[in-house]
């Protein structure tokens, strides 16, 4: 069921001690930043809690199942409804859900789960803070970090915090936003990104830095890799990525953001034979979402999602060649 702002500011007051909440989140920074505000709601409501991290390459909900079985409450936030949908369908009969989202809207997910989605423009992360009005850095981290700050929707938000602390747009994205994405380039499991994430304090960032500076060097190496090997094809930049650490979308947007006119693809193999797809496009009319939608025409279990700006998927390794000619040689 689809609700405003209202319903869902409703669902939260209500949480109280008797409720078991159990909170699942994209594993970028707008959705643990979501997940925090969210978690510290939940504190202040006194009601249990747990956070989960989605990752888009696992098997949907299904592997949060036995873990969620304690909970009556269910919070999910910043996840495209299309991964989600069909397991959520079967968690409505035994939990109460409240879904918030700002993608695309690919799919209907049903009428008995709470459905709170936004403006494609407006990050969850600005949302929840809306929701909740705590901890304006981390909404703020989110909204610049999902490039919210783009549009007009979300411009007053984030210069107000930034007039109130004294800071520029790019300051914060170089020293607090880039910093963060590097906490979770670092870790592979992302709950031990999340649990630093959660206790970090804006006036002291310390407790990063450390990561920042073995991931500033390893980027380093890739962006000099990336000069001599990306393979261009009129403004498309395509580029196999390769790295131990979770580094594709920093160094992606990082590129993109010196050239925002380019598109940039990032291809990275997984295993089981499938590809990791990034893209990248900082126009305000960005065709980051509509690339890989086009590259993905024909092709079976491919897995897409994201923004204009910004998006990434999966597809088989037998299909690169495929999905390559679709982009290149039929034309956006």
């Amino acid at each position: 069921m689809k609700i405003g702002f209202r319903q869902a500011k409703t669902f939260l007051s209500n949480l109280n001690f008797s409720d078991k909440v159990g909170i699942i989140c994209h594993d970028d920074l707008d959705g643990m930043c979501s997940a925090v505000l969210i978690s510290d709601f939940c504190k202040n409501k006194n009601a249990k809690h747990k956070v989960f991290i989605f990752n888009l390459q696992k098997q949907g909900l299904k592997i949060f199942e036995n873990k969620l079985k304690v909970f009556n409450k269910i919070v999910v936030l910043d996840i495209q409804n299309f991964y989600v949908s069909n397991h959520l369908k079967k968690l409505e009969k035994t939990f109460e859900i409240l879904y918030i989202d700002h993608h695309s809207k690919e799919i209907k997910i049903s009428d008995f789960i709470l459905e709170y989605n936004t403006n494609e423009k407006i990050p969850v992360s600005k949302t929840v803070y809306d929701l909740t009005k705590n901890k304006k850095w981390l909404a703020v981290l989110g909204t610049v970090s999902d490039f919210g700050d783009k549009y007009k929707e979300n411009q007053e938000f984030v210069s107000s915090f930034l007039k109130e602390n004294n800071l520029t747009l790019d300051s914060f994205r170089k020293n607090i936003v880039f910093k963060f994405g590097d906490l979770l380039a670092y870790f592979s499991n992302k709950k031990e990104a999340f649990r630093i994430l959660e206790k970090a304090n804006f006036n002291n960032l310390s407790e990063i830095q450390k990561y920042s500076s073995i991931i500033r060097n390893e980027t380093k190496k890739i962006e000099k890799d990336f000069k001599e090997n990306n393979k261009k094809y009129g403004n498309i930049n395509i580029y196999q990525f390769k790295s131990k650490y979770d580094l594709r979308s920093g160094i992606i947007t990082k590129l993109s953001l010196e050239k925002p006119s380019e598109i940039f693809i990032f291809i990275e193999k997984q295993p089981c034979q499938m590809i990791r797809l990034s893209t990248r496009h900082q126009e305000k009319k960005g065709e980051a979402y509509t690339v890989l939608k086009k590259g993905g025409r024909g092709l079976k279990d491919t897995n897409i999602g994201g923004h204009p700006q910004a998006a990434g998927g999966f597809i088989k390794e037998k299909d690169l060649k495929q999905f390559f000619e679709n982009i290149i040689l039929k034309g956006l």
